[in-house]
């Protein structure tokens, strides 16, 4: 906890822990105060909307996992779900007895691999689902469910259908091509077609535009923000003046006495010193200072390149470009941004979700920087990127999976997209941490993911396979290409586009008012009925959207929201409107 942020309504930070702890759930107590190292507490209350997700089984594709994880603690589960048709596969470093009731399988593909590399080296890399890169542990304890699958995509997909997937989280690049030619839009589409929710990486490309991998409109495509948590520490220099900044660094003061501080430009043997890459320090003019390194390039080897030159410290300085990158919530300058490269008519990524400073599990097989001279081992890790943020995503889409066990996987990512939130409560859109300034839809969609909004929705839209092909078609894809019986279609521009659309009640019998916002005067939006009343559960009711387009400039784009509401729930429905 930041307790700068205290409201003056609170005497006591204690008073400010419990009111906040009590606004999430009224029987919840702390167990620590922490005041030293951090500012923060525990609790011991196991949240409702977590205690019903046993039974739902998880997959990640990664690099593998760390079993030996208290992460993976299985004390107080029961047995596998009877749909559970996977297994344990075991190596020279993973046993049988390294799956439990938490991890209830794991399975590593190679034959790709050693098809385009050759054999696996078992002296740096394992034969078997252990993880030695750790980044394959970071992801599945995030998302703190079951297998974790290695390496060779088709297979991998293809043993999560066989095994009785639930979910499915990637956080892996997928690249940009045409839909049938992207191996993980293909291996997702099947996957999806078996009931099998995909959530995958946006991809860290940004803030440039069109920047996305994994942009298949059946991948639910996740972007990144901040928490609305840090760990801050200042640095004061010798006039008193203070710069706030981040750091894991336990506090132990470096010295009792003021330390000289130097731009690393100016004690450098080369004309891009500043970023203090390996061998451009002058030892002799580095010794018993701290040193100031922009940003680029490996940010952790930075530190070691100061300490090997005799540095006492290192500042890591953000350039303009990326500025602080810490407010929340905020869409991060790396996030990957839209529109879809393939398909202008898909805003892609759906949501954007926590991606920064992420504490996870970890693996015993490499240091937390990754690098070959850092000898330290540790059981947890914290690091960033949209490959962090997909699995909270996945997670949520378990506990939904939990909670609402006859939605269809559809049901679950609309009902993430509609209650997700885009604006802060001052009305403001989300900030983009490249500009400092309120950003599109091009880079949030949707918004920021709302885990308990999403548990109780209203409204949901809801999509079968025949949508996915129809969508296929009318972009211009043929049969061969889409596999499919033979349709054909094409695209086409008009100055009125009328579309139909359903919607189901997955809640209280209500009425539905719809309004809509948008930033355009140059295309009409009409919508009928303006109301629509549901009298039971999982009714479907349908509503016609017309649009009728003016002119506008070329190369530009806007957008609208066409929200659906009964006083209680909101159904947003965001839409992108760009001129060639």
């Amino acid at each position: 906890m930041d307790k700068t942020n205290m409201s003056e309504s609170f005497t006591d930070h204690l008073q400010w822990y419990d009111s906040l702890l009590k606004s999430a759930l009224d029987s919840a107590s702390m167990l620590y105060i922490y005041s030293n190292a951090i500012h923060g507490y525990s609790t011991s209350a196991a949240f409702p909307m977590f205690e019903l997700a046993s039974g739902v089984i998880v997959g990640v594709l990664d690099t593998g996992v760390w079993p030996e994880l208290e992460s993976f603690n299985d004390e107080g589960l029961g047995p596998a779900p009877k749909k559970w048709k996977g297994e344990c596969e075991v190596g020279k470093t993973f046993k049988s007895s390294s799956c439990n009731k938490k991890l209830i399988g794991a399975r590593y593909s190679s034959k790709g691999y050693k098809g385009a590399v050759g054999p696996i080296n078992e002296t740096v890399e394992s034969k078997s689902p252990r993880d030695d890169d750790g980044h394959g542990s970071h992801t599945s304890t995030t998302v703190a469910r079951s297998a974790v699958f290695d390496a060779s995509l088709f297979a991998a997909m293809d043993m999560a259908i066989q095994d009785g997937m639930d979910i499915m989280s990637l956080s892996l690049g997928g690249g940009v091509s045409k839909y049938y030619k992207g191996i993980i839009a293909i291996g997702a589409f099947s996957t999806m077609t078996h009931g099998i929710l995909i959530s995958c990486s946006a991809g860290n490309g940004g803030p440039y535009s069109s920047s996305l991998s994994n942009v298949a409109p059946w991948i639910t495509t996740v972007g990144a923000g901040p928490l609305d948590r840090d760990f801050p520490v200042s640095v004061t220099l010798g006039d008193d003046q203070k710069y706030s900044g981040v750091s894991l660094y336990n506090g132990k003061t470096i010295s009792n006495s003021m330390v000289p501080i130097v731009y690393a430009t100016n004690v450098s043997s080369s004309s891009s010193g500043s970023f203090c890459f390996l061998g451009t320090l002058i030892p002799t003019k580095v010794v018993g200072k701290i040193v100031v390194c922009d940003r680029g390039g490996s940010r952790v080897r930075k530190g070691f390149v100061v300490k090997e030159a005799g540095g006492v410290g290192m500042i890591l300085a953000n350039t303009k470009f990326f500025e602080e990158e810490l407010p929340s919530p905020v869409v991060v300058a790396f996030s990957s941004r839209g529109p879809n490269p393939i398909t202008l008519e898909v805003l892609i990524s759906d949501i954007i979700a926590p991606g920064v400073e992420i504490l996870a599990g970890w693996s015993g097989a490499i240091a937390p920087s990754e690098l070959e001279e850092d000898k330290r081992r540790v059981k947890f890790n914290i690091i960033l990127g949209t490959l962090m943020s997909c699995p909270h995503v996945s997670e949520i889409a378990a506990l939904l999976k939990a909670a609402h066990p006859k939605w269809s996987l559809a049901a679950i990512r609309f009902a993430l997209m509609t209650t997700a939130y885009s604006a802060y409560k001052n009305g403001k859109s989300i900030q983009d941490v490249a500009t400092r300034q309120p950003t599109t839809p091009f880079a949030y969609s949707v918004g920021h993911v709302d885990p308990v909004e999403a548990f109780d929705p209203g409204l949901i839209y809801d999509t079968t396979v025949d949508d996915y092909l129809d969508f296929l078609c009318d972009v211009g894809y043929t049969s061969s290409q889409i596999n499919a019986s033979g349709k054909k279609g094409g695209t086409s521009v008009t100055s009125i586009l009328k579309y139909s659309i359903t919607l189901t009640n997955v809640g209280s019998p209500g009425t539905y008012e719809v309004s809509v916002v948008s930033q355009t005067k140059a295309v009409r939006i009409l919508v009928e009925p303006a109301l629509l009343s549901f009298s039971k559960k999982y009714e479907k009711k349908s509503y016609t959207v017309t649009f009728t387009a003016g002119s506008m400039r070329s190369g530009t784009a806007s957008f609208a929201s066409l929200v659906w509401s009964d006083g209680k729930h909101t159904i947003s429905s965001l839409m992108a409107f760009t001129w060639k």
